[in-house]
């Protein structure tokens, strides 16, 4: 019985702990949309140190945005840091992105790629494209353009308008696949159907190209 009383006192703690944790995260977020980010930050650090992975991730972007704080760059991968250990996509996302740009960790291709591939795993597009560039590059990876395709194509193929903007020009100039107008024009159509300027342009230009490799087999 003893040992009944105290297992229903430890699940009582849980739920207590669990529901004060969504209380104080919802109360920050209600906060945040009003514009008061100290606030918001009051209610989230907290809750946020004893692991809540949400308050750990908007106190990264609190630190990224300098808002109702500081802006720190340092401060900010910390918290990301944190979420992303726990598996949050975006803040994995958001760690390689610093360490890519080398802003408030020490620039390191190799722990971006780490970073990138975990968030992109997990289907975060924009980690997809990332990775993509980090292969098409050479940058903390052996450069291999067809894993660069890879990556991109996931990313675009989840409505990534850049990313299909980079395989179109991929195909146009035939950068580590068989050039092929056609496939390029394609690519960019699909992303000028979402509004890409370059693409459109790069369109027009490959319904041209088009016109004289057909008028030059004739």
């Amino acid at each position: 019985m003893k040992i009944f009383i105290t297992a229903l006192i430890m699940i009582s703690t849980m739920a207590t702990t669990a529901f004060s944790d969504e209380n104080y995260f919802s109360e920050g977020l209600a906060a945040a949309k009003r514009g008061d980010f100290v606030t918001a930050k009051q209610k989230w650090q907290p809750i946020a140190i004893l692991g809540n992975i949400n308050a750990q991730f908007n106190m990264g972007l609190l630190y990224e945005k300098g808002r109702g704080v500081t802006q720190d760059y340092a401060e900010a991968a910390k918290w990301y840091r944190m979420a992303a250990d726990q598996g949050d996509a975006v803040a994995q996302f958001k760690l390689g992105y610093l360490y890519s740009d080398g802003t408030g960790l020490p620039q390191n291709y190799a722990e971006a790629v780490k970073w990138y591939r975990k968030a992109a795993d997990q289907g975060d597009r924009d980690a997809q494209r990332n990775l993509g560039g980090r292969y098409s590059y050479g940058e903390g990876v052996t450069q291999d353009k067809q894993e660069a395709l890879k990556w991109f194509v996931k990313a675009a193929n989840q409505g990534d308008a850049g990313s299909m903007y980079v395989i179109g020009s991929m195909y146009s100039r035939g950068d580590g696949v068989k050039q092929s107008y056609k496939e390029a024009l394609v690519w960019y159509q699909r992303a000028a159907d979402l509004g890409d300027r370059d693409a459109q342009q790069e369109v027009e230009v490959m319904k041209l190209r088009i016109m004289e490799e057909t008028s030059s087999k004739k």
